[in-house]
């Protein structure tokens, strides 16, 4: 060691004096206990002092703050906390499923918070520039700050091998910089669902109004910091006596040539012992690309915490919500998913008749979704979902009304009592695919020959002509049997009476039942809907449409009205049974 030599030099110098290590040398321990004075206005002027920021992997699947010490010309030290709410998490069951309703044995693989702590020693440059290279056995970067302590630049930073960002300001009080995590989604120009992290350093020195002005934002897009521009802000500060509220807006650097603006609001409570701050917004970008941005930590319960503050929400939108403080006031568990602490959105009928699907993919936890027609306080079950989106999030379709002006209620939640985190919602809309008629086959999404998917939900329409009614004759039925099943509707949608006996087979069809049967409805409609689960596949169906002059009844089995909330409730949870019981190896 350096120390070590001179500390020889010394003593060899000094042959006639007792000399030890211990005596004459500032040891590692010693260093690392250095902290910097309690008034940082010490180091206004110079390349010493603390440095706050944050940071994010460029694939935007870790982030967190950092925090920087260059105690002396001799020692610095960094902190970098990971938050553990990634964009990405990975989802693994890891047991069986319990045969008990509303039960599961299973975790959620997050990233728990991590504190990594670094120690370096500061170099000059031939400018005069102090440099500091830090690294641990898995995260390294190089700290660079003028000599008056401007513009500290952060280069080469790398996570587990992966290229990452850092951002950081000098601060010049003790706790002035805020350093906030966050996220961003929404919809790019071409219509594709976009998310990534959306990060604020705010300067929480005031200004002589009282009003804390300089805002640093870190923000990637496509592997890329876009960074920030010059006059971002927060202004026209309120305070109810419980929280002070800010608004915030900037835009990023146009240098990077990706152009994004952006608007919100900063949320903290004003109690002196309380510490808590919270960002969310809008913002908009090129191509016509808009979305929402949230920050990781919340202070307050969401704004669309009860269904009479549900939050409007269209084709092709994405939001980020965090459910941390939400609660389950007005969950409403009768719906066919387990209902939890959560949010509401609200989605009106376009008046296309459009296939209408609603996906929480990405979101941190255990998800459920169900979604209501009807009031808040007089809500309808229209449909539910636990376990249909990826990993044990949700995803359900529904087809619109079609009359524009149906207003249907999201509720968008955890499946657990405790669970929380962060939810990304989606809604994405597809003209339906016009109903065959006399003469076509239905077959499955597989194709003739082929198997069909996996997570498949399929709802086709047969129209007769009027005064016409369809006959389905399958020469094709092979499905499996307890898991994928196919229901059959006495009309033009899944809210007709359900026809629940075909020849020896009842509700649902499933396994060989509907081979070489034929089903004829008694009106102009037939509706099919199939699902499948998430493993094993078979062939699947096939029936030639035949068509005749409408008649009543069914000689092929009968038709009985299933479309009451309590029957539609039953039916989920006798397929939810079968799944939750569901052999490992199928």
């Amino acid at each position: 060691m350096k120390k070590v030599l001179q500390l020889a030099v010394v003593c060899f110098l000094a042959a006639f004096m007792s000399c030890s290590e211990e005596e004459t040398l500032i040891t590692d321990v010693d260093l690392a206990a250095q902290e910097l004075a309690t008034d940082l206005s010490e180091y206004e002027g110079t390349s010493l002092g603390s440095f706050k920021g944050v940071f994010t992997t460029n694939d935007s699947e870790d982030r967190g703050t950092v925090a920087i010490e260059v105690i002396s010309d001799d020692f610095a030290k960094a902190t970098i906390t990971l938050v553990e709410k990634n964009i990405t998490n990975e989802i693994s069951v890891t047991g069986p499923v319990k045969d008990i309703p509303n039960q599961k044995d299973a975790t959620i693989v997050t990233t728990n918070e991590t504190v990594i702590d670094f120690e370096g020693v500061p170099t000059r440059n031939a400018v005069g520039d102090l440099v500091v290279h830090f690294a641990s056995n898995n995260l390294s970067f190089d700290f660079e700050v003028a000599q008056d302590g401007s513009h500290p630049i952060i280069r080469g930073a790398e996570f587990e091998g992966k290229p990452s960002s850092i951002t950081a300001l000098k601060e010049n009080t003790r706790g002035a910089l805020l350093t906030t995590t966050g996220v961003y989604a929404g919809t790019g120009g071409s219509g594709v669902a976009v998310t990534d992290t959306f990060s604020i350093i705010f300067d929480t020195q005031a200004d002589a109004d009282g009003m804390t002005m300089a805002l640093t934002t870190q923000i990637m897009f496509n592997g890329v910091d876009i960074g920030s521009a010059m006059g971002n802000s927060q202004d026209t500060c309120s305070d109810d006596g419980t929280n002070q509220t800010c608004n915030i807006s900037g835009a990023t650097n146009p240098a990077t040539g990706i152009n994004v603006s952006w608007t919100g609001t900063h949320i903290s409570p004003v109690a002196v012992d309380v510490f808590c701050s919270q960002f969310e917004g809008t913002w908009t970008g090129p191509g016509g690309s808009s979305g929402s941005f949230l920050g990781d930590v919340q202070c307050i319960p969401p704004a669309n915490d009860l269904c009479a503050g549900a939050l409007p929400i269209a084709c092709d939108e994405v939001f980020a919500v965090s459910t941390d403080l939400a609660t389950n006031t007005d969950a409403d568990a009768n719906c066919g998913a387990n209902a939890n602490a959560g949010i509401w959105y609200i989605y009106t009928d376009s008046g296309a008749g459009d296939n209408v699907t609603i996906s929480l993919a990405g979101s941190t936890f255990d998800t459920t979704l169900n979604v209501y027609t009807g009031a808040c306080g007089a809500l309808v079950c229209l449909d539910g979902d636990d376990d249909g989106g990826p990993g044990l999030t949700s995803e359900l379709t529904f087809t619109e009304f079609g009359d524009g002006t149906t207003e249907y209620f999201i509720y968008a939640s955890a499946f657990g009592a405790t669970e929380a985190g962060t939810l990304f919602v989606e809604v994405t809309c597809e003209v339906p695919p016009p109903p065959l008629t006399c003469g076509d086959q239905l077959i499955d999404n597989g194709g003739d020959p082929g198997n069909y998917a996996n997570n498949t939900s399929e709802t086709t329409v047969i129209d007769a002509g009027m005064g016409m009614s369809p006959t389905l004759t399958f020469t094709v039925f092979d499905t499996e049997g307890g898991f994928d099943d196919m229901r059959i509707y006495d009309g033009p949608d899944t809210m007709s009476p359900e026809i629940t006996a075909i020849g020896a087979a009842t509700a649902p069809y499933d396994g060989a039942d509907l081979l070489n049967e034929s089903v004829t409805g008694t009106g102009q409609f037939l509706t099919v809907l199939f699902e499948s689960d998430g493993s094993v596949t078979r062939e699947g169906y096939v029936a030639d449409i035949t068509c005749a002059a409408t008649f009543v009844g069914n000689t092929d089995g009968q038709t009985t009205k299933s479309n009451s909330a309590a029957d539609l409730l039953q039916q989920s949870n006798d397929r939810k049974q079968r799944l939750k019981t569901k052999p490992a190896n199928n």
